[in-house]
């Protein structure tokens, strides 16, 4: 298997970014307060769709891979069995 390889200039400027942002709304609370609250409102009142979307979108994706020719297709190695059967899981 092929390693990753991570670009150090991306991941590092990321994350302190984000630990940046971390750091000054830990030490800010009272001001920070008002604007994560807004973002969270935003999040679960104005994108409550997309979020059922999504869910559909999977479901009728999981339904046209078990039912197409990819559903056939077996996970693991050949001749390998559970070690459990199907209703104890």
């Amino acid at each position: 298997m092929k390693k990753v390889k991570i670009d150090p200039f991306v991941f590092l400027t990321s994350l302190v970014v984000i630990l940046f942002a971390m750091v000054m709304s830990v030490m800010n609370r009272k001001t920070a307060e008002p604007y994560l609250d807004n973002i969270m409102t935003s999040i679960t009142f104005k994108l409550d769709w997309a979020f059922q979307f999504l869910t559909i979108g999977s479901f009728i994706l999981l339904l046209w891979l078990v039912f197409s020719r990819y559903g056939k297709i077996k996970l693991g190695e050949k001749m390998v069995f559970p070690l459990s059967s199907r209703l104890n899981h």
